[in-house]
């Protein structure tokens, strides 16, 4: 990434981008590993066969989700699982 047009200041250096921009091709994998930080901070485990789908299990109830391109498909055995989960 070069100076903007403006900034030049004859040093040759570069910018040193901090956080990523949509429509990068990094733009994805860093929303993908801000994802996963979330849903294990709230105690989802990502399964070994799929990592884009997390489990939650309460007891015998459980809620799934998955990530699909830019969607999330939500399953659960409760309502109240829903409704604690997109609160």
């Amino acid at each position: 990434m070069a100076q903007p047009i403006g900034f030049k200041d004859g040093s040759g250096q570069v910018c040193l981008l901090i956080k990523s921009i949509y429509g990068l091709k990094q733009a994805g994998q860093v929303w993908n590993i801000e994802f996963d930080s979330v849903m294990q901070k709230h105690s989802y485990k990502a399964l070994i066969s799929d990592p884009c789908t997390y489990i939650l299990h309460q007891g015998k109830d459980f809620i799934i989700i998955t990530i699909w391109v830019n969607n999330l498909l939500l399953f659960k055995t409760l309502d109240e699982l829903i409704k604690q989960t997109v609160a």
